[in-house]
């Protein structure tokens, strides 16, 4: 984009490009349990998660940023077999949304949901890379919901039905 621009489309911009790297580099964190350059070493696949996990199912939070246009809206689907799926999208008035979309694993380790990324916008990730291990502290889990702390936020998400996914306008 050229700076010669409205300043207020330069400013969008520049709120989204700091959404996005706060959400690549904030959120991302290697575990602190276990040496991060092990787990990935060690790493070969999702495994399933006990039959009775509250926390499978399909996530939804839409919210307002402080100092950002628009919604953002994030969906998380978390599967019995361990596999993940990650989409959270800035969607700005009639725009289409911009996103971030990961697939993985997942599992929880005492009150922390661990998500690990394997692709990332539909590219495979390198498994080396503790950047793509996110620790999110579960503050709260119940049939209807579920709040995790993100960002430096507790974010609330709601259970969606298994089969709805974030529209792609």
């Amino acid at each position: 984009m050229s700076m010669h621009g409205s300043p207020s489309r330069f400013a969008v911009a520049a709120c989204l490009a700091m959404l996005l790297s706060a959400c690549a580099t904030t959120t991302r964190q290697p575990s602190t349990v276990v040496d991060a350059g092990m787990y990935d070493a060690a790493f070969k696949g999702c495994s399933p998660v006990a039959q009775d996990e509250p926390a499978v199912g399909n996530w939804l939070a839409v919210r307002k940023e402080p100092g950002i246009a628009g919604e953002i809206r994030l969906q998380i689907r978390l599967q019995a077999d361990g596999s993940m799926h990650y989409v959270e999208q800035l969607k700005r008035g009639n725009r289409p949304p911009q996103s971030l979309d990961e697939t993985g694993c997942w599992y929880r380790e005492e009150g922390t949901l661990v998500l690990r990324t394997t692709h990332s916008n539909g590219s495979q990730v390198d498994a080396q890379d503790p950047i793509y291990v996110n620790r999110h502290a579960i503050a709260a889990l119940d049939g209807k919901g579920m709040a995790l702390n993100m960002h430096g936020k507790e974010i609330r998400l709601r259970r969606a039905s298994p089969d709805y996914r974030l529209p792609i306008l």
